[in-house]
């Protein structure tokens, strides 16, 4: 009975423990599946590298996509501050220095996509790793 208490209290710890980071692949998978949605990976694999790419006109609607699958953005693509928070606090541990990135980060442009892609650039700005570096 132990064993299994102790067990148990584990395998909530790491589903409850998850992080932005980890989820990264299956939110890019489940978004590249969805027709419209989809960028060819060689786009990311620039990016990653820091190349200059041309985006395609739905990469803003791919980044939406992943950022509502990671619960910083609902599907009306407004932003959701906790999940923004949650992302932000996984790459910075000062409170402060957190909250002065929520904030920054947190700025609604003319569409959800657009809103997407400024978080993605804020995100990248202030070094916040939720899986694109």
């Amino acid at each position: 009975m132990k064993t299994f208490i102790v067990l148990s209290a584990f395998v909530l710890a790491v589903v409850l423990g998850a992080t932005t980071k980890s989820s990264w692949n299956s939110v890019h998978q489940a978004c590249q599946a969805k027709p419209g949605v989809f960028v060819d990976d060689a786009i990311f694999e620039k990016l990653k590298r820091g190349e200059k790419v041309q985006l395609p006109a739905n990469f803003g609607v791919h980044a939406h996509c992943m950022l509502e699958g990671f619960g910083i953005q609902n599907s009306q693509g407004a932003i959701q501050q906790s999940g923004v928070k949650k992302a932000v606090q996984e790459s910075v541990s000062d409170a402060s220095k957190v909250n002065q990135i929520v904030s920054a980060c947190s700025v609604s442009k003319g569409t959800k996509e657009a809103t997407a892609l400024e978080i993605f650039k804020c995100f990248g700005q202030n070094k916040i790793d939720i899986g694109q570096f």
